[in-house]
């Protein structure tokens, strides 16, 4: 189940001076995982220019970029109610994700659907299509088949057959059907597809794939849209815009929280440690939580092939009696292990910013704090935005 393929083009222009004053700050994320504070960018033909902290103009290309961000986003925009269709959230296999309204089709393998844009009829094979939600946030489920959730609470999975004003679904017992405002997920077994492209963050919720872009002082803003088929111009109001995000061949960015930890043991002499905690990121859209760990611990994690850094900024939440030792490794198949970098943290030396490359053939990132000469009391450090950069000279795009 593949989406067709559409030809990239990073052709932008776009001036955001009158957008970035609407936040406090933007941040801009590298492929080499620095992330820095910037100030007023724009971007013009595959460049992005900043201010920096001293009030210099930089120069960076896009392809050096993996998100350009705000520190806030406007307010979600609400599902569009006038016009015939029902209105629901629609979030394709490359993780666009945008409200419409669903349409009547007389063809059982698409769907067909006005967006909030314009008033053009829209059609995409359903094998395109990852969930229908009736509000903005996001649902999960670990069943393998096509599901469908009813207002009720109701779960049904099978295979759905068709999706327009109804939900056709083929069940163990037959078919049935269900009105789709009497739903509150569609979602179909589909495979994500990672698709290299700039994705447009319009608001809290919406994010577009898009090719040319246009934004400034004035009240509306456009882009091509080329993620859903035929290219399609649409306008939007300039303070809506939300940022932007970048998917690139043969490189990734891996927050650190979305992977399970593979150990967690105690340090020091303690016999329990409390189990690492996920913060909500503070980088809307980024993806880029912090990592909270609460007491001396070591946490292992299996790299995936291809993970070449590993970088976050380290902060000791410090007490009187805070005193520990940060310490990161790498170990390889053959459990040899090596030293990536150490740091005394107490109340004098509380924050870190970590950068490391892993050896050739790592297969392990070991993260250890270590308690000082005054006890495993008050060593609590926050990992902030840790992140992996992972290379490959085969990642597939569509």
């Amino acid at each position: 189940m593949t989406p067709p393929l559409f030809p990239i083009s990073v052709s932008v222009v776009l001036a955001l001076s009158s957008v970035a004053s609407a936040a406090t700050d933007w941040y801009l994320c590298s492929t080499d995982l620095h992330i820095t504070k910037i100030q007023s960018p724009r971007i013009e033909s595959g460049t992005l220019y900043y201010l920096d902290s001293s009030g210099f103009e930089v120069r960076r290309s896009m392809d050096d970029i993996f998100f350009a961000l705000p520190d806030q986003t406007p307010p979600p925009r609400s599902r569009s109610t006038s016009g015939s269709g029902s209105p629901a959230w629609l979030t394709m296999t490359d993780n666009q994700h945008f409200p419409i309204l669903v349409m009547n089709d007389g063809d059982p393998h698409t769907l067909s659907f006005t967006s909030v844009f314009n008033n053009a009829i829209r059609s995409v094979d359903l094998e395109h299509v990852s969930s229908l939600t009736t509000e903005s946030g996001s649902m999960s489920f670990s069943e393998d088949d096509d599901l469908v959730v009813l207002t009720n609470g109701d779960h049904i999975s099978g295979f759905i057959e068709s999706i327009n004003l109804s939900v056709t679904i083929d069940t163990s017992t037959g078919l049935r059907t269900y009105p789709l405002d009497q739903t509150q997920l569609v979602r179909l077994a589909n495979n994500p597809q990672r698709t290299q492209g700039v994705y447009l963050h319009l608001d809290t919720e919406t994010r577009l794939r898009a090719t040319d872009l246009a934004a400034s002082a004035n009240n509306f803003g456009s882009a091509t849209i080329t993620g859903l088929g035929t290219p399609e111009i649409v306008e939007f109001e300039s303070h809506r815009f939300g940022g932007l995000g970048i998917v690139h061949n043969q490189q990734r960015l891996v927050a650190l929280t979305s992977l399970d930890p593979l150990e967690i043991e105690p340090t020091g002499e303690r016999a329990w440690t409390p189990e690492p905690k996920s913060l909500l990121s503070t980088i809307p859209h980024s993806g880029l939580g912090d990592l909270d760990l609460r007491s001396p611990v070591s946490v292992t994690y299996v790299l995936e092939p291809g993970a070449t850094s590993f970088a976050c900024t380290v902060d000791l939440v410090a007490g009187p009696w805070s005193d520990c030792t940060l310490i990161v490794e790498s170990m390889d198949a053959q459990s040899s292990v090596q030293q990536l970098d150490l740091v005394q943290l107490n109340p004098d030396n509380q924050t870190h910013r970590l950068l490391v490359d892993f050896p050739q053939g790592a297969s392990r990132l070991i993260i250890r704090i270590e308690p000082g000469k005054k006890g495993p009391i008050q060593d609590r450090v926050i990992l902030r935005r840790p992140r992996l950069l992972i290379e490959s000279q085969s990642t597939q795009f569509e």
